[in-house]
């Protein structure tokens, strides 16, 4: 980071047109009801679609060996399949927290700049390996 903001410095930008700001990681633990409507991006609904069929489809398969049948048994694995999505989400759920990034350090650079010279700053900031950069016009 010292670096690039030295190089942009030689470069012509001035100190006072250059703002670094560290930005500190936030952790929010996901709720049961952010997860169905998938705001987290992790969905209860497709856990429990997915292993619901996977113990339905295996319900089904051994209830033709068993005594009450492969629709009884396909509904038993179904029902089976749903409670064990929620239980492995509630266990869990105290593992899943959503952190902005992996990174253990985020900061910020705003640097602002003519038209003309952003594309320098752009450059700049792609050969110190910049995690993200955006342009205002």
């Amino acid at each position: 980071m010292e670096l690039a903001i030295l190089a942009l410095e030689q470069d012509g930008f001035g100190r006072e047109s250059i703002a670094a700001v560290p930005m500190e990681p936030t952790t929010r633990s996901i709720s049961l009801s952010d997860s169905i409507c998938r705001a987290e991006g992790v969905g209860v609904i497709d856990m429990a679609a997915i292993l619901g069929t996977i113990f339905a489809v295996l319900g089904a398969s051994f209830g033709f060996e068993l005594r009450w049948g492969p629709i009884l048994w396909g509904l038993i694995g179904l029902a089976a399949g749903v409670c064990a999505s929620l239980i492995l989400f509630l266990m869990g759920g105290k593992r899943l927290n959503h952190k902005a990034s992996d990174t253990k350090a985020v900061v910020m650079l705003i640097i602002h700049c003519e038209q003309g010279d952003s594309h320098k700053a752009i450059q700049i900031l792609k050969q110190f390996s910049a995690i993200s950069i955006g342009n205002l016009d």
